[in-house]
């Protein structure tokens, strides 16, 4: 028979396929058209009926025919194609074949048809290369709700899972990724543009936004149009993508109670033992706290806790503003009345306790802490004691010598003797106003540790009397 036509195998077939391989597992498929000679029949066309012989005999058909390729690989890149697969061409003229997964490169084939009836075409040959195809890089975003309890001056978040340079692309790829976006409410970031980046966290590539705003902001902002992209190109000819498809999250501060405050306007100076004292003004720039919706909070003040700054006579600071000695108050409209308690000086460190009514839902604050110096000047006010009697008479039996006879604090003092200086500092002058000639000697009084103190007589032996002592 003559030699069988074959259209479209010359020249070079091109397969794009990524590192994986054909796309889905599928195989890849190269077309080229094939034939019998225009004057043969192929068995699935319609049988030409030639016209009737004029003999009158019934016409013979000519028989139809069936074509096949034979493809025999001349060589190229070892390993291109998948183990155990082979390279074929049916009769339509489909090449079939299954590229190896990460494999690029080229391979020839020399390629015949033939027909049922023994008839054969030229010969062909046949190039495949294999080309990579840059897979579209991808990514998952997740929404963004920043806690204001947790605010610093540079704040960072995930916002993106998944993040790869596309199906089994290399590393060399994957570090070249980058995120372009837009964004609005730009007025909610303060200092340096909002950032995304592409980082490793936890053996995981995921997107992390680094952004700054200001410590009372709320609101949010919509990221939009973020495209993930390597470091190839877009080829429309040959199937490549750089670029992923677009995505957006949602950016939002959660609006939640913000901390109330005050500003002293001094610090605060009274004498020691001075009584109650008020202080007009004393609290300026109270704030219900930074949020839109709390201006109609209410804020109360009470004491905290006081502690010793320095003190000359070693003053403590426990109950100095506290029942039932000391006083504490701070009025809404700034006023501040206090009363140190009795004989304490030095200065101390007063730590005010602030507080709202707007509760701590979704992580809010709602009291604060606010420091002021009190200094309790110290004053030296007259000590005081007490006699045994009330009637102010000290009996005492005659002496029978000149020997000094000593009478303890219980005979001589009903109480102890108060003085802010404490009964170290403290000294007794005894005088005698009548009736001399009854001592030997003058008496004396000596104060007796903390407590008390006592009184020194030297009597004239058997002499009897009155005697009045200051």
């Amino acid at each position: 028979a003559p030699g069988k036509t074959v259209e479209g195998l010359k020249g070079v077939r091109r397969v794009r396929t990524s590192r994986a391989g054909c796309p889905g597992g599928r195989q890849c498929r190269v077309v080229a058209s094939s034939g019998v000679q225009s004057d043969e029949t192929p068995c699935s066309s319609p049988v030409l009926q030639p016209p009737t012989s004029p003999t009158g005999a019934a016409p013979v058909p000519p028989p139809c025919q069936t074509v096949s390729f034979t493809v025999t690989p001349l060589g190229g890149t070892e390993g291109l194609f998948a183990a155990n697969s082979t390279v074929s061409m049916d009769a339509r003229g489909a090449l079939s074949l299954e590229v190896a997964g990460q494999m690029i490169g080229s391979a020839a084939f020399q390629i015949s048809l033939a027909d049922s009836l023994g008839g054969t075409s030229n010969l062909h040959r046949l190039e495949v290369q294999v080309l990579l195809v840059n897979k579209r890089p991808s990514f998952e975003t997740v929404n963004i709700v920043v806690d204001p309890a947790a605010w610093q001056p540079r704040q960072e978040a995930i916002f993106a899972y998944g993040v790869t340079a596309g199906e089994n692309e290399d590393d060399v790829q994957a570090s070249g990724l980058s995120f372009s976006f837009e964004y609005d409410n730009p007025e909610l970031f303060v200092g340096a543009f909002p950032e995304l980046r592409v980082e490793v966290r936890g053996g995981q590539r995921v997107g992390v936004i680094y952004f700054s705003t200001n410590q009372i902001a709320t609101g949010g902002s919509t990221f939009r149009n973020i495209v993930l992209s390597d470091t190839a190109t877009n080829s429309a000819e040959d199937g490549s993508f750089a670029d992923s498809f677009p995505g957006n999250f949602s950016f939002s501060i959660k609006d939640s109670n913000t901390a109330p405050s005050f500003v002293p306007l001094f610090d605060v100076v009274v004498s020691e033992n001075s009584g109650m004292t008020t202080f007009e003004g004393f609290a300026t720039q109270i704030s219900k706290g930074q949020g839109a919706g709390e201006s109609s909070q209410v804020v109360d003040f009470s004491l905290s806790s006081v502690e010793l700054v320095s003190s000359a006579v070693g003053s403590s600071a426990d109950g100095l503003l506290s029942p039932p000695e000391g006083f504490f108050a701070l009025y809404r409209n700034g006023t501040l009345r206090l009363q140190p308690a009795q004989y304490r000086s030095g200065t101390f460190r007063v730590f005010v306790k602030v507080q709202d009514d707007g509760g701590l839902a979704d992580g809010g604050v709602d009291t604060s802490f606010v420091p002021f110096l009190l200094t309790v000047s110290a004053v030296d006010a007259p000590p005081s004691f007490s006699v045994a009697r009330s009637d102010g008479v000290i009996l005492v039996r005659e002496a029978t010598s000149l020997e000094p006879r000593e009478l303890p604090s219980v005979l001589f003092l009903s109480q102890e003797i108060i003085d802010s200086r404490g009964p170290g500092g403290v000294s007794f002058t005894v005088n005698v106003v009548s009736n001399s000639g009854l001592f030997a000697s003058p008496p004396q009084a000596f104060a007796d540790g903390v407590v008390g103190g006592s009184l020194l007589l030297s009597l004239q032996p058997l002499v009897t009397g009155d005697a009045t002592v200051t």
